[in-house]
């Protein structure tokens, strides 16, 4: 599976179809989101604690379930709780981690 990093987006999200796809855990919720503009993107399930690996990296995360959501983006949750930096070198971007985790 492949995800985006979006630096401004307030949660991890996933499409509706993904959670089923992979047999994820999922809590029901209801949430109203809207994106910058103005698009409705209301989630509609949590999965909690989902394990996650990159490279190195393995950590669990939660990841909102959106119904209207196109792809994977991991947002600024991650990006906080795994100290990570977003870096742009020459050959494109560039994703760090910090820590014992990554």
């Amino acid at each position: 599976m492949e995800f985006m990093v979006d630096s401004g987006l307030m949660v991890n999200l996933i499409p509706g179809q993904f959670d089923l796809d992979l047999g994820l855990e999922v809590v029901n919720i209801q949430l109203k989101m809207s994106g910058v503009g103005g698009g409705q993107c209301d989630i509609t399930e949590v999965v909690e604690f989902s394990p996650l690996k990159i490279g190195r990296f393995t950590g669990p995360i939660h990841l909102f379930v959106s119904p209207k959501a196109k792809e994977c983006i991991l947002g600024q949750p991650f990006l906080f709780d795994y100290g990570c930096n977003l870096g742009y070198k020459d050959t494109g971007e560039l994703l760090t981690f910090e820590g014992k985790n990554g």
